[in-house]
């Protein structure tokens, strides 16, 4: 049965799940039609609506009409509370483990720069995007993943893995990001920049606004530094002759 149909014949038993069967027959049967979705993105005024909004471009609408409306799709995304970012997030996964969406290819438009998208929206192209989207998406989120962290995801770890490329990435980008990367499994010292004194001070001034793993860091850091200032106790021993008798 239409999903259409499946509206018209719940109206009058359940109003709320022939709404929700409605807006759903609207978002697949104008999949192509960038004016409606220009018009309808517009008109969204609750959280609930925006959440949906969001899901329903990224997973109904045609390559072409993401892009077009690219702009005004990124600037609902930022709209969103993190909670409901965490939801919108949820959401896409979901559909994308059961397969009930086709990948959203947007590399090209990404390879020519033809969109500009914030942090937290590339990482949601990157969840459901085709495998050659999301090689675009990398490198253009590596230098945004504090944005995604400030967005609200999850487990920030999937997108640190995600933003890898052959730039070892900038610590500053983790200031704020304690409660989005868990311990362990992320924090690869052959991928960090290294840590100066300065930042390791830092982040042991202020350990509950950094991730768990570079406040291990910076306490291992202080410590050798610490360790290296400290003559060895041979070394004490000797110049004032501990061991030795005395004329």
């Amino acid at each position: 049965m239409e999903i259409s149909a499946i509206a018209t014949s719940v109206r009058a038993k359940s109003p709320a799940l022939a709404a929700a069967a409605a807006t759903e027959a609207a978002f697949r049967s104008n999949r192509g039609d960038e004016e409606w979705w220009q018009k309808h993105l517009a008109s969204i005024a609750t959280p609930r609506d925006l959440m949906l909004g969001i899901v329903a471009l990224l997973e109904q609408a045609h390559p072409s009409v993401v892009i077009s409306l690219a702009s005004a799709f990124d600037t609902l995304v930022q709209q969103l509370e993190p909670k409901r970012y965490l939801a919108v997030e949820h959401a896409l996964q979901m559909d994308v483990a059961a397969r009930r969406i086709r990948p959203l290819a947007l590399q090209e438009a990404l390879r020519l720069r033809q969109i500009n998208l914030s942090g937290r929206t590339l990482w949601l192209i990157h969840i459901i995007g085709t495998a050659s989207t999301r090689d675009r998406v990398g490198p253009l989120l590596e230098p945004q993943l504090d944005d995604v962290f400030k967005a609200g995801v999850n487990d920030g770890r999937e997108a640190v893995a995600a933003a890898r490329t052959a730039r070892k990435l900038k610590l500053e980008i983790f200031r704020g990001a304690r409660r989005s990367l868990p311990p362990g499994g992320w924090a690869d010292e052959s991928a960090l920049a290294a840590m100066p004194q300065t930042i390791a001070g830092e982040i042991l001034a202020d350990p509950g606004n950094w991730p768990t793993d570079l406040v291990q860091m910076a306490i291992d850091r202080l410590t050798i530094r610490q360790g290296n200032r400290t003559k060895p106790l041979a070394d004490v021993a000797t110049t004032n002759r501990w061991f030795q008798d005395r004329a």
